[in-house]
C-alpha cells in the first residue's frame, strides 16, 4: 500500500535537480549520473522544464541548467519538519484476549467504563528489546475499543510521517503477539489516526492564540475527524505553531511546491491572456484600444485647456496694459484741461494789459496833441 501524498518519480526529479545543483548537464550526462533510462530523463526534464524547475540552453545537444525556483525547492526541502506528537490510533477492536489485557494493564476508571493501560516498553524490557516508549489502552465499554499512544517523531512530509506511524505500529503488533495480544494488521488502515504537528516559529503571536479553519481537521491519511481543524502558538517546548490538521501542517511542510504550483498556474493564465486566438486577448487588446483612445483625448483636452489658458492670460495682460494707458490718457487730458484753464487765465490778463498799455499811449498822444 502506497503512502498519502505518495507521487511516483518524485525521488528521481529530486535527484535530478539535485545534480544541477552542482553543473549544467546534457541529457546523456544525467542518464549516466542517475543511472536511469533516457526515457525517464526526458520525461523527467520534461516535467521539469514545464514547471519553471529548469531550463534549457542550445540544441545538440541541450544543456540544462537549473533555475533559481528549482534551486529554492531543493534547498528548502528538509529544513522544514513537524514535530508530530501526541499520536493517537483511535479504533474498534472485534477480537482480542481480555484476560491478557486485565493481567498485563493498569486499571484506570474512566467516566462510565473501565480502561486498561499496556506499556509496551516494559514488555520490550521483559524481551530484551529496544524500548518504545508507547502504550496501548484497551476501553472496557459497551465496544472494545483502542487507543495506541505513540512517541513523537520529526517529519519533512505527511508521506513520510505515515509510513513512520506504519512502521511503529508494525513493531508493537509484533511486540505485543509475544504476550498473546493480536492487533489486525489492517486496523491500522480502518482506524483513525489523531496527531498535532508543531513547526518552530519566530511569529510575533501571543502564546494562547488559537485560530480555527471552519472545518473538521483531517488525520494523516486525509480522513476527517471529530475535532475541529485549529492552529496555536505554544511555548511548552520552545515557541511553536502546532495545528491538529493534517492538511494545513503538509501545506508547510511543502510550501516550496505550492510556490511552483502557483507560478505554473499564473503562466497557464498568462498564456492564455496572450493567446492569439483568445477571447481574453481580444478583449484585452480592445481594452488597451479604448485606453489609448482616453490618454488621447485628455492629452488633446489638456493641450486645449492649456492653449485656452495662455490666450485668457494675454487678454488679461492687454486689458490691463489698455486700462493703465486709458488710465494715463485721462490723467493727461486732465492736466491738459488745467494748463489750458491757466493759459486761458493768464491770456486774459494780458489782453487787459495790452487794452491798458494802448490806452495809456494813446493819451500820452493826445496830451502831446494839445500842448
Amino acid at each position: 500500500m502506497r503512502p498519502p501524498g505518495f507521487e511516483p518519480g518524485r525521488r528521481a526529479r529530486e535527484e535530478l535537480l539535485k545534480s544541477l545543483i552542482k553543473k549544467p548537464m546534457t541529457a546523456n550526462q544525467i542518464m549516466k549520473s542517475l543511472g536511469i533510462s533516457r526515457a525517464t530523463v526526458y520525461r523527467l526534464l520534461s516535467e521539469l522544464e514545464e514547471k519553471g524547475l529548469i531550463k534549457k540552453t542550445g540544441s545538440k545537444p541541450a544543456v540544462y541548467s537549473i533555475t533559481p525556483l528549482g534551486k529554492r525547492l531543493i534547498e528548502n526541502q528538509g529544513l522544514e519538519k513537524a514535530r508530530v506528537h501526541n499520536i493517537k490510533i483511535v479504533g474498534l477492536l472485534h477480537e482480542v484476549n481480555l484476560h491478557k489485557v486485565v493481567e498485563l494493564g493498569k486499571k484506570a476508571n474512566l467516566n462510565n467504563w473501565e480502561a486498561y493501560y499496556i506499556s509496551i516498553a516494559e514488555i520490550c524490557r521483559k524481551h530484551n528489546i529496544k524500548p518504545i516508549d508507547a502504550a496501548l489502552q484497551v476501553n472496557l465499554a459497551e465496544n472494545v475499543t483502542a487507543i495506541l499512544h505513540l512517541p513523537e517523531f520529526y517529519a519533512s512530509s505527511m508521506a513520510s510521517a505515515y509510513l513512520t506511524i506504519h512502521n511503529t505500529f508494525n513493531k508493537i503488533r509484533r511486540i505485543l503477539q509475544l504476550e498473546g495480544i493480536y492487533l489486525d494488521e489492517d486496523w491500522l488502515n480502518v482506524s483513525l489516526i489523531y496527531g498535532e504537528y508543531a513547526f518552530e516559529t519566530d511569529e510575533p503571536i501571543d502564546p494562547g492564540t488559537v485560530v480555527y479553519l471552519d472545518r473538521k481537521a483531517k488525520d494523516v491519511k486525509g480522513d476527517e475527524t471529530s475535532q475541529e481543524a485549529r492552529i496555536w502558538v505554544d511555548e511548552s517546548k520552545g515557541r511553536e505553531i502546532e495545528t491538529n490538521d493534517s492538511k494545513h501542517a503538509e501545506r508547510r511542510l511543502l510550501m516550496p511546491e505550492y510556490v511552483y504550483e502557483t507560478w505554473k498556474d499564473v503562466k497557464d493564465v498568462k498564456s492564455a491572456l496572450l493567446s492569439n486566438n483568445s477571447a481574453y486577448n481580444q478583449a484585452f487588446e480592445n481594452l488597451m484600444i479604448l485606453h489609448n483612445a482616453l490618454a488621447e483625448n485628455i492629452a488633446k483636452h489638456i493641450k486645449m485647456t492649456d492653449n485656452v489658458a495662455s490666450t485668457a492670460g494675454e487678454m488679461f495682460k492687454t486689458a490691463g496694459e489698455m486700462y493703465k494707458t486709458v488710465k494715463e490718457l485721462g490723467n493727461g487730458f486732465k492736466e491738459m484741461r488745467l494748463t489750458l484753464s491757466e493759459f486761458g487765465k493768464n491770456y486774459r490778463l494780458f489782453l487787459i494789459g495790452q487794452i491798458l498799455l494802448y490806452g495809456l499811449i494813446a493819451l500820452l498822444i493826445v496830451k502831446e496833441v494839445i500842448t
